[in-house]
Protein backbone atom coordinates (compact mmCIF):
# COMPACT_ATOMS: atom_id res chain seq x y z
CA UNK A 1 0.00 0.00 0.00
CA UNK A 2 1.41 3.85 -0.76
CA UNK A 3 0.99 5.16 2.83
CA UNK A 4 1.84 9.19 3.63
CA UNK A 5 3.57 9.94 6.58
CA UNK A 6 3.26 13.79 7.48
CA UNK A 7 5.10 14.49 11.00
CA UNK A 8 7.12 17.71 11.83
CA UNK A 9 9.36 15.59 14.32
CA UNK A 10 11.78 13.90 11.59
CA UNK A 11 13.01 11.00 13.63
CA UNK A 12 9.08 9.98 14.55
CA UNK A 13 8.47 10.02 10.80
CA UNK A 14 11.77 8.44 9.92
CA UNK A 15 11.00 5.32 12.25
CA UNK A 16 7.24 5.21 11.16
CA UNK A 17 8.55 4.88 7.55
CA UNK A 18 10.68 2.48 8.30
CA UNK A 19 8.68 -0.06 9.85
CA UNK A 20 5.81 0.57 7.32
CA UNK A 21 8.47 0.01 4.49
CA UNK A 22 9.27 -3.41 6.49
CA UNK A 23 5.86 -4.60 5.95
CA UNK A 24 6.22 -3.72 2.70
CA UNK A 25 4.27 -0.68 2.23
CA UNK A 26 5.36 2.26 -0.32
CA UNK A 27 6.34 4.91 1.72
CA UNK A 28 6.53 9.18 1.76
CA UNK A 29 7.21 11.32 4.43
CA UNK A 30 7.00 14.93 4.66
CA UNK A 31 7.12 17.26 7.61
CA UNK A 32 5.27 19.73 7.51
CA UNK A 33 1.29 20.61 6.45
CA UNK A 34 1.97 22.36 3.29
CA UNK A 35 4.50 19.90 2.15
CA UNK A 36 2.10 16.54 3.19
CA UNK A 37 -0.36 18.40 0.90
CA UNK A 38 1.83 18.41 -1.83
CA UNK A 39 2.79 15.41 -1.65
CA UNK A 40 -0.63 14.02 -1.28
CA UNK A 41 -0.81 15.25 -5.10
CA UNK A 42 2.07 13.75 -6.12
CA UNK A 43 2.93 10.41 -4.55
CA UNK A 44 -1.38 9.77 -4.47
CA UNK A 45 -1.39 7.96 -1.62
CA UNK A 46 -3.83 5.02 -0.36
CA UNK A 47 -3.70 6.01 3.15
CA UNK A 48 -2.00 8.26 5.16
CA UNK A 49 -0.84 8.58 8.78
CA UNK A 50 -0.74 13.15 9.97
CA UNK A 51 -0.01 14.55 12.93
CA UNK A 52 -2.04 17.35 13.82
CA UNK A 53 0.39 19.67 15.89
CA UNK A 54 1.99 20.74 11.93
CA UNK A 55 3.93 23.80 11.26
CA UNK A 56 1.95 25.91 8.83
CA UNK A 57 -1.04 23.56 8.25
CA UNK A 58 -2.34 21.51 11.07
CA UNK A 59 -3.46 18.17 10.56
CA UNK A 60 -6.58 19.26 10.88
CA UNK A 61 -6.45 21.51 8.38
CA UNK A 62 -4.31 19.57 6.02
CA UNK A 63 -7.30 16.35 6.16
CA UNK A 64 -9.62 19.00 5.33
CA UNK A 65 -8.09 20.38 2.57
CA UNK A 66 -7.37 16.73 0.92
CA UNK A 67 -10.91 15.72 1.49
CA UNK A 68 -11.60 18.56 -0.50
CA UNK A 69 -9.84 16.89 -3.55
CA UNK A 70 -11.95 14.50 -5.02
CA UNK A 71 -9.72 11.91 -5.78
CA UNK A 72 -8.58 11.49 -1.82
CA UNK A 73 -12.46 11.88 -0.64
CA UNK A 74 -12.71 8.25 0.72
CA UNK A 75 -8.33 8.06 0.99
CA UNK A 76 -8.16 6.71 4.89
CA UNK A 77 -6.60 9.08 7.16
CA UNK A 78 -5.19 8.49 10.27
CA UNK A 79 -4.65 11.16 13.06
CA UNK A 80 -1.57 9.94 14.99
CA UNK A 81 -0.99 12.83 17.88
CA UNK A 82 -0.20 13.72 21.26
CA UNK A 83 -3.90 15.44 21.12
CA UNK A 84 -6.10 12.50 22.38
CA UNK A 85 -8.84 13.54 24.63
CA UNK A 86 -12.63 13.01 23.32
CA UNK A 87 -12.75 16.58 22.26
CA UNK A 88 -9.89 15.98 19.94
CA UNK A 89 -10.92 12.61 18.33
CA UNK A 90 -14.70 14.41 18.08
CA UNK A 91 -12.55 17.14 15.76
CA UNK A 92 -10.60 14.83 14.06
CA UNK A 93 -13.44 13.50 12.95
CA UNK A 94 -15.30 16.21 12.16
CA UNK A 95 -12.18 17.39 10.06
CA UNK A 96 -12.09 14.40 7.80
CA UNK A 97 -9.95 11.77 9.74
CA UNK A 98 -11.33 7.92 9.18
CA UNK A 99 -9.26 6.90 12.53
CA UNK A 100 -7.16 8.73 15.49
CA UNK A 101 -4.42 6.98 17.53
CA UNK A 102 -2.78 8.39 20.38
CA UNK A 103 1.06 8.76 20.76
CA UNK A 104 3.30 6.69 20.74
CA UNK A 105 1.13 4.57 18.30
CA UNK A 106 -0.03 1.53 19.42
CA UNK A 107 1.71 -1.03 16.67
CA UNK A 108 -1.59 -3.72 17.30
CA UNK A 109 -4.03 -1.15 16.75
CA UNK A 110 -2.33 0.54 13.47
CA UNK A 111 -1.83 -2.98 11.89
CA UNK A 112 -5.22 -3.99 12.15
CA UNK A 113 -6.25 -0.23 10.69
CA UNK A 114 -3.61 -1.46 7.65
CA UNK A 115 -5.69 -4.46 7.53
CA UNK A 116 -8.92 -3.09 7.29
CA UNK A 117 -8.02 -0.96 4.53
CA UNK A 118 -5.69 -3.19 2.66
Amino acid sequence: MRILVVDDNTDAADLMADILRSMGHDVAIANDGATGYERFLSFGPELAILDLGLPEIDGYALAGRVRRERRFQDTPLIALSGYAQPEDVARSRAAGFTHHLAKPADWKKLEAILASHA
